[in-house]
């Protein structure tokens, strides 16, 4: 039996047994908040960064042979979460999600040389010269993120979606691009949506993955 709704106004209403309910809108817009949040916490940067370590291994199955070699960019990611979970355990940060500009720079320098060593890993370990060179850009990406975090907000995760996309369109893997694509954009929408960033922030993050297009013809 379908119910009976009193029209109140302003997207309100009675149903039959006198109960207000909310506009349909308003729970659609709950839903959306909540697909927002979770593509932010699922997809992070330590998340995408993993991901792009298992691109790495698909780009160059050669790496799974030499554990130590994934080991490293693992452990890295690991020792970079710890230091974010460490500054806000001292005080120096005041959230986990890094929400204030002032809190990004510190974190961000620190996934630099993380970064940096990784690059340094794979050089010593002799890995395809297109890996170590995609490391070397990411490096130089983190770098200028840092220095962007000094004088602005910057979407970090739309930065990481986007070295993920570049990296599979400069591997050649075009089967993948169109799924890459579709997360970059959902999880871009999902910053902006939830208020964390600007369409801006969002764009310039996305762009410095650019820096993968670069780097690679000057090494």
């Amino acid at each position: 039996m379908k119910e009976a709704h009193i029209d109140l106004g302003a997207g309100l209403a009675v149903d039959e047994v006198g109960v207000l309910t909310e506009p349909a809108s308003s729970e659609a817009k709950s839903w959306l908040l909540m697909i927002a949040r979770a593509v932010s916490i699922v997809f992070g940067p330590p998340i995408v960064a993993a991901g792009e370590l298992l691109l790495f291994t698909r780009i160059d199955p050669t790496l799974l042979a030499g554990p130590m070699v994934v080991a490293l960019p693992v452990s890295m990611i690991l020792i970079a979460c710890l230091f974010v979970v460490g500054l806000r355990l001292r005080g120096r940060i005041a959230s986990l999600n890094l929400t204030a500009r002032h809190d990004r720079p510190l974190p961000s320098f620190f996934a630099t040389l993380c970064s940096a060593a990784v690059t340094w890993g794979f050089t010593s370990s002799g890995v395809t010269h297109m890996l170590t060179v995609l490391a070397a850009a990411v490096t130089v990406q983190f770098l200028a993120l840092t220095v962007i975090s000094l004088l602005w907000k910057v979407s970090y995760h739309s930065a990481m979606v986007g070295t993920l996309l570049v990296t599979a369109a400069v591997a050649g893997r075009s089967d993948i691009l169109a799924p890459l694509g579709m997360l970059a954009a959902t999880v871009v929408w999902a910053r902006v949506y939830l208020g964390r960033h600007s369409w801006r922030q969002a764009a310039a993050g996305f762009a410095t993955a650019g820096v993968l297009l670069v780097v690679p013809r000057w090494l």
